[in-house]
């Protein structure tokens, strides 16, 4: 059984920080709002048309976010 204990090298206490946990959350809200938005413009359901737009703006807005938060978590 001792045998496969493996030793990892890890340089801080917690290998995921805050920064990468809010990444991937903001990832899924960005992937949430380009679905809603999709229902809307490509698919033309009707419930989804007053959000289309707004949940494309979002889906954007969401995705600058994501480069600040991977560079903070490596500086």
């Amino acid at each position: 059984m001792e045998e496969s204990v493996i030793t990892h090298n890890v340089f801080h206490h917690v290998a995921w920080g805050t920064p990468i946990s809010i990444y991937f959350w903001i990832v899924g809200a960005s992937a949430g709002s380009f679905v809603i938005s999709s229902f809307g413009w490509v698919f033309g359901i009707k419930r989804y048309k007053p959000l289309a737009l707004t949940a494309s703006v979002q889906a954007i807005i969401l995705l600058l976010v994501v480069p600040v938060l991977l560079i903070w978590d490596l500086g």
